[in-house]
């Protein structure tokens, strides 16, 4: 509109609305809208939902739900929803290590370091690996209100173990040849060479 006396514009702008439905048998649950609490479930409506793109959880008494809700103006739109039991599961994955939670057959999320995380109840398969670590599988099943503590102990890989091995083993026929003293560590550090490689005495004479 422009007036007669300034000759300026004046747009008036009205934001649009819509309404929310959500039906579900956890009427005492919380509901959150893009992440803003907005009232238990009760009856379920909820209105003047502005335009657009939302995200609908909903969350209490260890059982979860999330969603996209997409409110068109003056319509109302109805979500069936029914929120699964959920447990908190807390890792300590040691550094240089990274852990992938798995599920059935898809890939649920990757961690590393120290934290916790809701999961839904159920069984998993948890990957860990890293630089020089031997890559290892965890079965683990979570009950519902499982407050689940992961801190797996990992293992070096044989490479890696036999590069620090060799290196002693080196040093240990270096000391041998300049007829220095040999230290304990050294001489178990050569058995648990041998031990874990399988190699004869003869074959470490002859390095």
């Amino acid at each position: 509109m422009i007036t007669e006396k300034t000759n300026t514009l004046e747009i008036h702008l009205k934001e649009t609305y819509g309404n929310l439905l959500i039906k579900s048998t956890f009427k005492d649950i919380d509901v959150y809208l893009d992440g803003y609490f907005i009232g238990k479930l009760g009856s379920g409506v909820f209105s003047d939902i502005t335009v657009g793109e939302h995200v609908i959880t909903l969350e209490g008494n260890d059982y979860r739900w999330e969603g996209s809700a997409s409110i068109i103006a003056n319509k109302s739109l109805t979500l069936a929803v029914e929120p699964k039991a959920y447990s908190v599961f807390r890792y300590n994955i040691q550094d240089g290590a990274t852990a992938v939670l798995l599920n059935t057959l898809w890939s649920i999320d990757t961690h590393s370091g120290n934290g916790e995380i809701n999961l839904w109840a159920g069984d998993y398969t948890i990957k860990v690996f890293g630089d020089n670590l031997e890559v290892q599988d965890f079965s683990i099943s979570i009950n519902r209100a499982d407050k689940y503590n992961f801190a797996p102990r990992l293992e070096l890989n044989r490479e890696f173990i036999y590069s620090g091995l060799l290196e002693e083993l080196n040093l240990y026929t270096e000391l041998n040849n300049k007829e220095s003293i040999v230290t304990t560590n050294n001489i178990h550090n050569l058995q648990m060479f041998k031990m874990i490689f399988k190699i004869p005495d003869s074959s470490l004479m002859s390095c």
